[in-house]
């Protein structure tokens, strides 16, 4: 994949060798800002995030600013390389930082220091961004902190959407993006810190063409694309997840006429964005282009998770395929397209598109 870089002066805002290869490294590499990034996407937690000593642990304890110095340098120091370096700090952040869910949607004041961040072992996007930029500033990175939109939630207390925060860091002359929070592996929830989650490293050096997806920066020049999205374009188009770039596919026609964004209550002054088919009697279309060794999957489910295989369906051809769906009967059904390589196989189709479809 071609990665252009626009070189510019980035302002700071409030982002080989040694590495072994993923498993489906074909297959992840369009997740990555190039290929040299995605063989540090491994799908597994570095075994030295696991092996902390107990004196650093204690000197974290007792001092979460200077611990968090000595944790980073027994991250780092014999990593052999900054990819490897960089994949180290991001593991120890989203295997020790909670996500603080109370503070998101109560909008609690959160706190703003290092210090207090590592004392509690939670914060929400700012403070994970805040230690990702801490942690590799201590271990010789230029790092900036992105402020930006998500286009899933919607904040009815100020009539934005959602804010969100990332990190971009400089390795040799391109910048790679790191979201530590959109990797966390736990939450704390109404006082107590939940189950810990399998790992994963989705948004470790992900590539702007993915990322943008999910985020919209408030500047512009942070979306390292050749060509910027206007927010317009960012809110308009449809909530693909980012497995829609690992497959190479792209809509052929623009859904907004079919498929319309509706608000439902999440929690506090939050709302989910949702999107909601209500197709006619002949149904649905979706046309997308794809690569030859791609097949994708039309399926629509009912609340009990009950498949309706007859109002479901995909055409292929080489590079193309239509989609059609149509309501199994009256209600909310959940509707979705799936991907999978079949050169070389892969056992299971991935979900790369959903939306909700009403039957009237």
């Amino acid at each position: 994949m071609k990665t252009f870089w626009w070189r510019v002066a980035l302002p700071v805002f409030c982002l080989i060798a040694g590495a072994p290869l993923a498993a489906d490294f074909i297959a992840d590499e369009r997740l990555a800002t190039d290929a040299l990034a995605a063989r540090f996407k491994t799908n597994r937690i570095d075994s030295k995030v696991l092996r902390l000593p107990k004196e650093i642990e204690k000197a974290l304890a007792s001092d979460p600013a200077e611990g968090l110095k000595h944790v980073t340098h027994f991250l780092t120091h014999d990593a052999g390389n900054d990819f490897l370096k960089i994949k180290r700090i991001h593991d120890w952040l989203t295997e020790n930082i909670a996500y603080d869910n109370d503070a998101f949607f109560n909008r609690l004041k959160e706190p703003t220091e290092v210090a207090e961040i590592v004392a509690a072992r939670k914060a929400a996007c700012s403070g994970f961004s805040l230690l990702f930029k801490a942690m590799a500033e201590s271990a010789g990175f230029e790092v900036i902190v992105i402020h930006g939109m998500s286009r899933k939630t919607y904040n009815s207390q100020t009539g934005q959407m959602a804010a969100h925060i990332w990190n971009a860091v400089r390795i040799g002359a391109n910048w790679y993006l790191v979201d530590t929070t959109h990797d966390s592996r736990f939450s704390y929830t109404g006082g107590k810190f939940g189950p810990k989650g399998t790992y994963k490293d989705t948004h470790l050096f992900i590539s702007p063409q993915a990322k943008i997806l999910d985020n919209l920066p408030n500047d512009a020049t942070h979306q390292f694309l050749p060509q910027p999205v206007t927010r317009d374009e960012f809110l308009k188009k449809p909530f693909v997840s980012m497995l829609y770039v690992k497959y190479g596919i792209t809509f052929i026609d623009d859904l907004s006429a079919q498929i319309t964004k509706e608000r439902t209550q999440k929690s506090g002054a939050m709302q989910s964005i949702v999107e909601r088919a209500y197709p006619q009697a002949e149904g649905l279309q979706i046309r997308l282009t794809k690569p030859a060794n791609v097949t994708v999957y039309a399926k629509i489910k009912d609340k009990a998770n009950k498949f309706f295989d007859a109002s479901a369906a995909c055409e292929q051809q080489a590079t193309e395929a239509a989609c059609r769906f149509s309501a199994p009967g009256k209600g909310e059904y959940t509707a979705y397209i799936s991907a999978r390589f079949h050169e070389p196989m892969e056992k299971a189709a991935t979900q790369v598109y959903t939306f909700q479809i009403v039957g009237q």
